[in-house]
């Protein structure tokens, strides 16, 4: 399995959409003013449409071998060979992505939202998606409509026929709410000729789409670093750089006047609270120990080490480092620097001002297929 960075999981499995492509459902629809013509050059004869490219009804040579992973870091979907990932969507309250074939003109959208009330049901789910945030949703088509709405268990299931410059495409959304409370989306759009594929993928690619709940408790704006060499990953604020990396080697991240550095040693493991103390305090003289606490990320255990120290100008400084066994017989290792004496991380709590530097190394674990 490869997984492809943006900008592994464990499939959570739902059950097979099988739907009459348009069934009976409310009808919305709603015309715009296009931003371009449809006609020649002198405006009166109208232009050639170009023709849709013939189906294929022969899926076998699609390949799932692939992962994308979100740059958030809050989800990961199969990739299937020949769609490309087109520029993210970040926001505080959602992030998608959008895969695309240029062979055959379909698209794959892949969303997590936050709702701003509490979605538990799937009458809740229903009313969710209204006709103005569908409108909203199609923003960049030039006409929409709805044609055919089912609710089936614990998921919505919603088909569209959509027209963009001149060309009419059909589509199909699957969502459903994530165990943590997050709405997680897959909509699937073809040509209209493409019936089909439009089939295959919608019952194939939204049992891949895994939400990352550990994730959920930091912002959703906030970045990813992913080494999938070195088998680890942390979200921080979408301020901060990654000024180093390399698969497999030291990343540095940087920002706010603080110095992040994750990394890996082979053959390492940190078997007790002393060892982790022991481990820090190697790092460099006059380290001071402020607590050690266990903790367990991603299925495997470790320990997380506050400690403080004076740089070679006598200005106080607090770490805190965040040491994880791997079963990949490596020490995961995410080491934490900024200004402030004798600040123990690990007592933090959310109305302080380091509670972002603590909710930064909460978020520091292996990836899941590390784990298995």
């Amino acid at each position: 399995m490869t997984i492809v960075f943006g900008i592994v999981m464990a499939v959570a499995m739902l059950a097979t959409v099988v739907l009459p492509l348009f069934g009976q459902g409310v009808g919305h629809s709603l015309t715009r003013t296009t931003t371009g013509d449809v006609s020649n050059n002198d405006g009166h004869n109208p232009a050639v449409i170009p023709t849709f490219p013939p189906p294929d009804t022969n899926f076998d040579n699609i390949s799932f071998d692939n992962r994308y992973f979100h740059p958030t870091g809050l989800f990961t979907i199969a990739q299937p060979e020949g769609w490309q990932a087109l520029s993210p969507t970040i926001r505080p309250d959602e992030v998608q992505v959008s895969l695309s074939n240029s062979q055959n003109l379909s698209v794959l959208q892949a969303s997590v939202t936050k709702p701003d009330n509490p979605v538990t049901t799937a009458a809740d789910l229903d009313a969710f998606f209204s006709e103005d945030l569908l409108n909203t949703s199609w923003a960049t088509y030039n006409s929409w409509e709805e044609t055919g709405r089912n609710i089936l268990d614990d998921r919505i299931v919603i088909d569209f026929a959509v027209q963009t410059r001149g060309q009419n495409f059909i589509a199909r959304q699957v969502s459903w709410v994530d165990e943590a409370g997050v709405i997680d989306s897959v909509r699937v759009i073809t040509p209209e000729n493409a019936a089909p594929l439009l089939q295959f993928l919608a019952e194939t690619v939204p049992p891949t789409l895994e939400t990352n709940d550990f994730f959920l408790a930091s912002p959703f704006e906030w970045r990813s670093y992913a080494d999938d060499a070195a088998s680890h990953v942390i979200r921080y604020p979408n301020s901060w750089t990654v000024t180093d990396s390399a698969p497999g080697r030291p990343a540095s991240i940087s920002g706010d006047d603080v110095a992040l550095r994750v990394e890996s040693e082979a053959d390492v493991a940190i078997s007790d609270p002393d060892a982790a103390a022991g481990w820090v305090t190697s790092l460099r003289g006059g380290v001071n120990v402020l607590s050690v606490e266990p903790v367990t990320r991603g299925g495997v255990d470790g320990f997380s080490v506050a400690y403080s120290f004076t740089d070679v100008d006598g200005e106080p400084f607090s770490g805190l480092a965040v040491l994880l066994n791997g079963p990949d017989d490596q020490l995961h290792v995410a080491d934490l620097r900024f200004p402030g004496g004798d600040v123990n991380l690990n007592e933090v709590d959310g109305d302080s001002e380091y509670s972002d530097l603590a909710n930064v190394m909460e978020t520091f674990t292996i990836l899941p297929e590390a784990a298995e």
